[in-house]
């Protein structure tokens, strides 16, 4: 087992730490592979799913303590960095979410999953969402999706329209509320891996952070 040892805490922006969150996921070994991954998501056990030990340490004690010094929550941090207002893009009414041709902000997770490098792991945020009714779309796969209705049916064309099939293998999932970090931010997950080689994302890289 290849042991890393954890970053010294010395005092780093939000910024920084962003940095330090990519320059330290080559270097530690992945809890899963895309064969566990896409069995968890298949049996919905979305909390088996977990960041490596170190890069977690960083999150929450330090990332997660800095944002709500500097902005009072995560959320806050995000709609400054979404440019979105107070009331934007959050959950909605049960007869009403999200749909593929809706306003949405597409975001590399830059506290990912401990995943092979070769997979991305992206965020959807959208200015709409859905809360307990009717439930977030069950965990999918991509081409294995068959009888998807309401929210899930709109996320799987989105999923599907923006990662091609020839190119990308996908799976992607809403976590329950208990498990969201993010409560107040509608927002879902795709995980996706490459099948030919120079496949390239559809995914920018996120903008560098915003002073509050």
């Amino acid at each position: 087992m290849v042991h890393v040892t954890p970053p010294a805490p010395t005092p780093l922006s939000i910024r920084e730490l962003l940095s330090l969150a990519i320059s330290l996921r080559p270097q530690l070994p992945t809890l899963f592979t895309w064969a566990d991954l896409k069995q968890y998501i298949h049996n919905g056990d979305l909390g088996a799913l977990r960041r490596h030990p170190v890069l977690e340490d960083v999150y929450i004690n330090r990332f997660n303590k800095l944002v709500k010094e500097e902005y009072g929550s995560t959320e806050a941090f995000l709609r400054v960095q979404l440019g979105w207002r107070e009331g934007e893009g959050g959950v909605v009414a049960e007869e009403r979410y999200w749909t593929r041709e809706d306003e949405f902000n597409l975001r590399r997770n830059d506290w990912c999953y401990s995943i092979p490098l070769e997979i991305v792991d992206v965020a959807k945020l959208g200015l709409t969402g859905f809360t307990g009714q009717p439930p977030p779309p069950a965990p999918q796969l991509s081409g294995h999706g068959g009888g998807t209705e309401g929210p899930g049916r709109e996320i799987e064309a989105f999923v599907l329209r923006t990662w091609k099939e020839s190119e990308w293998e996908t799976a992607w999932f809403c976590n329950p509320p208990h498990l969201q970090s993010v409560k107040g931010l509608a927002h879902f997950h795709v995980l996706a891996r490459p099948k030919v080689e120079g496949a390239v994302p559809p995914v920018v890289e996120n903008p560098i952070v915003q002073d509050a």
